[in-house]
């Protein structure tokens, strides 16, 4: 009964562990604007909270702002158009063609193509150059 009751409690834990979110996305916030961001050599533009801080998330539903005014969402679709050849209307809708194209940007950068823009794929990413156009650059 015993060894049996240890086997429930660890398929428990296991479950747990399994369905918890990763804790770098849990910690993000929401992209709604741009920063320059510094690799130590070359300065680029990259998606941000309003706070400045670069981690944050940018998807389909609440992750992130849309629309004219989204700078986050434009600065990324601008992004998979200069450094991944894509060919999006830089409209700050993130809608399917934008989706598709982070899918593949995620692929090519070697990160889990899931279609969320957060620290993980921003680091694996080439971005923009802030002082050279159409120059992209790792982040």
């Amino acid at each position: 009964m015993r060894k049996l009751a240890l086997l429930v409690a660890a398929g428990v834990a296991a479950t747990v562990l399994a369905v918890a979110p990763a804790s770098p996305a849990s910690a993000a916030s929401l992209c709604t604007t741009v920063v320059n961001h510094s690799n130590g050599s070359q300065n680029m533009a990259v998606p941000a909270a309003s706070g400045g801080g670069d981690n944050c998330l940018i998807g389909f539903g609440n992750l992130g702002c849309w629309g004219p005014n989204c700078q986050s969402v434009k600065r990324l679709q601008r992004t998979l158009n200069v450094c991944y050849g894509h060919n999006l209307v830089v409209d700050g809708e993130f809608g399917n063609k934008t989706y598709n194209a982070l899918r593949d940007a995620q692929r090519r950068s070697g990160v889990r193509d899931d279609g969320t823009y957060g620290p993980n794929t921003r680091s694996a990413m080439r971005h923009e150059s802030n002082d050279v156009p159409n120059i992209c650059h790792d982040y």
